[in-house]
């Protein structure tokens, strides 16, 4: 797959996640405005609200609970269409020999070595790994003195 076409689908299925937030956000605060409290956490979301929809004690109108409704829908086909891209990224991510050589590294699984490919591609547009460290904005300490530059190591707040 071409690195313009994996970053286009990494941009997609990021898109889908902020639109999925916006919308759980937005169902969260309407029935706020109506009293109705729900924790955080889309799951617990999930489980309550056919619970909140059904009561009809709560104080929602019937408009209101079909436009949540109608919301629910959207979320539920977000998902979806999240799940569709995640898939075709672990696909990519097993069948690329440069995906699965980052995906060695402990803690990266197939969304971020696919990212990675995609942005830095082989790897041959840096001289060394210090530039390509750099780039990603890993760099190591530095004492200089005198006009005698002393680099140290990278520490484990630059990582996070």
């Amino acid at each position: 797959m071409d690195q313009i076409e994996l970053q286009a689908l990494h941009r997609a299925r990021q898109r889908f996640i902020v639109e999925r937030t916006a919308v759980v956000n937005q169902m969260r605060a309407l029935l706020l405005e109506h009293g109705i409290v729900v924790p955080v956490g889309r799951a617990l979301f999930a489980r309550r609200l056919p619970a909140i929809l059904a009561d009809t004690e709560n104080g929602l109108s019937p408009r209101l609970g079909q436009l949540i409704a109608r919301l629910r829908q959207r979320w539920l086909a977000l998902d979806e269409e999240i799940d569709t891209a995640s898939a075709e990224i672990t696909h990519i991510a097993r069948e690329s020999e440069l995906c699965r050589r980052v995906s060695t590294v402990p803690g990266v699984g197939p969304v971020v070595s696919t990212a990675h490919i995609a942005a830095v591609g082989n790897g041959t547009a840096f001289k060394r790994a210090r530039d390509m460290s750099a780039w990603l904005g890993l760099v190591p300490k530095q004492y200089s003195t005198g006009g005698k530059s002393n680099l140290g190591g990278i520490s484990a707040a630059t990582l996070i």
